[in-house]
């Protein structure tokens, strides 16, 4: 495949077709393929999946990759990155992934048996977030959504700004090469342009436009019309 394919992986609850209309975004404004990672987010271990999506990315053609991962998809990337050859991954675009760990997700643990119900096998990672920094050599950009809309504040009220599931404090990870925020909830990143237009610009380039630089400046403009294209992702499911 001589183009960089573009995986898009879900996160808690999900299994992919919620990010159809990211997916079909991305394939536009990136002219390039776009495939979707699945997995099972509750009755798998967090190690299981991490392993499957090793598996899943070294089975691919070989030549480099550019992964775009939503909430707890993205500690799933960061964890796997170490069980790949460097050569593997190019650029990794990380949103709202709580990478510090989660304050809705301590909330759910306290909750016991319930807790464990509803998170499985992923409530310790996401409990706990990374503890190491980014990995050295791969550009990681991180979009953090700042409209608190989303499931987490039906745990209880969530300090400083977030969007609803995830803080913004927790999407902070040492290391990553940029960030931006904007204004969207937890799961409405899945359904925006500008989240969309935002991720293939640091794909593309290696950066996000932040506010305040030219509106020329950006490589992929707003989406102006419905597109009717099927979705011909590849998923994965396991």
């Amino acid at each position: 495949m001589s183009e960089v394919p573009i995986i898009v992986i879900h996160g808690l609850w999900n299994r992919g077709p919620e990010a159809w209309v990211l997916r079909r975004r991305l394939r536009r404004y990136c002219q390039r393929p776009v495939l979707q990672f699945s997995y099972a987010t509750v009755n798998r271990s967090f190690a299981t999946n991490v392993d499957r999506l090793a598996e899943f990315l070294c089975g691919l053609e070989p030549g480099p990759v550019d992964l775009v991962a939503h909430s707890m998809g993205g500690l799933l990337v960061m964890s796997a990155c170490n069980k790949l050859p460097a050569a593997r991954l190019r650029r990794i675009v990380l949103l709202g992934s709580p990478l510090r760990g989660s304050l809705a997700a301590r909330r759910m643990a306290k909750l016991g048996v319930l807790g464990r119900w509803l998170a499985g096998g992923s409530l310790t990672a996401l409990v706990e977030g990374l503890s190491d920094p980014a990995a050295g050599g791969l550009e990681i950009g991180v979009i953090a959504g700042s409209k608190a809309m989303g499931m987490g504040r039906i745990l209880g009220p969530m300090d400083g700004v977030s969007d609803g599931t995830v803080r913004l404090a927790e999407t902070r990870l040492d290391g990553v090469t940029d960030e931006l925020v904007l204004p969207v909830s937890h799961t409405g990143m899945l359904f925006s342009d500008a989240v969309a237009r935002a991720a293939a610009d640091f794909l593309d380039n290696g950066a996000f436009v932040h506010a305040g630089e030219a509106e020329g400046d950006l490589a992929h403009p707003r989406e102006s019309g419905p597109d009717s294209r099927s979705d011909p992702a590849q998923a994965k499911r396991s």
